[in-house]
């Protein structure tokens, strides 16, 4: 059970946090800007925006690349949004995103003007 729960835990970031960066792309449509705070993003459930691991609210920082929305992970410490994810092809964790860094926060980035 003990393995289960962070597998659990880091599928539930990753659908939240997919779910939090789709829900960012209206408001910045809306007004032209990224908002300061994720309080500003209208979502069916408030929910969406918890972080499991903390039980607060996910992390969302902005610079004028792009924007991470992220979770602390299980250690529970703010690296900074410092994500990298890749996909990782093999065994059960099929089509689950991990994280392949020396970063421990669990998200992703999203490039706001990708080339």
């Amino acid at each position: 059970v003990l393995r289960v729960l962070p597998r659990t835990f880091h599928q539930l970031v990753l659908d939240r946090v997919a779910a939090v960066a789709v829900a960012v792309a209206p408001f910045r449509s809306e007004n032209g800007h990224l908002p300061a705070s994720l309080n500003e993003v209208s979502v069916s459930s408030r929910a969406e925006f918890v972080d499991p691991w903390s039980g607060q609210a996910l992390r969302f920082r902005t610079d004028p690349a792009s924007f991470p929305v992220y979770s602390v992970g299980p250690d529970s410490e703010d690296d900074g949004g410092a994500v990298l994810v890749e996909r990782r092809l093999t065994g059960y964790q099929r089509g689950i995103f991990a994280r392949r860094s020396s970063a421990k926060d669990i998200g992703i980035r999203v490039l706001l003007n990708p080339q």
